[in-house]
């Protein structure tokens, strides 16, 4: 038969073949559709409704499949997105530095690096244990009495220098940890000074009055630099 004596009906089953074949693997969707419009032909029905349900083009359904696999995020991206919804924010820094300056070791323990605070607090609560004990041996005066020994006095010198540097250590710690954390630091650089001048200045106060008891406990309990003093006459004979 010609194709100009074929009918609309064998010409459309005809186009459906060469589309089953050029659609290949990939063609599912023409494939079930050939079998109801071939039955369709045969009754004389209109074969428009059965086509409308299938797809109307080989690469439609590939098209379909693409179109929603590439909206999708892999499974493994939206598991990362929600563990960064749910991070904790970043603590404040203005916080951490506060806290290290009441004690060293509290701004650490307060953005969760608690082996550093450990590390930070434990100097200071040695000092503060030794305070206590000697307070309850000797007292508050046996403690300020001890501070004319110039060994003592210079200890306790020594002690307060080292004390406010680890002050401030801990609390720049704290400051630069909250940068690198993303944390807004300008406002805590200001108190981060503020603070240190404060640490600086009592602590060099303490070491002022250390020194001055060093320094006094040293002229009282040596001699005198010209030598030894001369003894008192004892001859009984009073003079003419």
């Amino acid at each position: 038969m010609s194709r100009s004596h074929r009918s609309p009906g064998q010409t459309l089953v005809r186009a459906i073949d060469l589309a089953h074949g050029i659609g290949g693997t990939t063609g599912r969707g023409i494939s079930s559709s050939v079998v109801p419009v071939r039955g369709v032909l045969g009754s004389g029905v209109d074969p428009r409704p059965a086509l409308r349900s299938g797809p109307r083009h080989p690469f439609a359904r590939c098209a379909t499949v693409e179109a929603t696999t590439v909206g999708r995020p892999p499974a493994n991206v939206g598991d990362s997105t929600n563990m960064a919804s749910t991070r904790a924010p970043a603590r404040s820094a203005t916080a951490a530095v506060v806290l290290s300056f009441i004690w060293p070791g509290l701004g650490h323990a307060y953005q969760r690096r608690h082996r550093l605070a450990l590390v930070y607090a434990l100097p200071m609560l040695a000092v503060l244990g030794y305070v206590i004990l000697g307070l309850a041996q000797r007292g508050l005066r046996g403690m300020a009495l001890d501070l004319f020994d110039p060994a003592f006095a210079q200890t306790v010198l020594v002690l307060g220098i080292l004390l406010g540097l680890w002050r401030l250590l801990a609390m720049v710690d704290v400051w630069l940890f909250a940068r690198r954390a993303g944390s807004r630091v300008a406002v805590a650089a200001g108190v981060l000074a503020l603070l240190a001048a404060v640490v600086v200045g009592v602590h060099g106060y303490a070491g002022y009055l250390a020194w001055s008891f060093y320094d006094a406990s040293s002229h009282i309990f040596v001699g005198s630099v010209g030598g030894d003093l001369p003894l008192p006459d004892t001859d009984p004979t009073p003079a003419d």
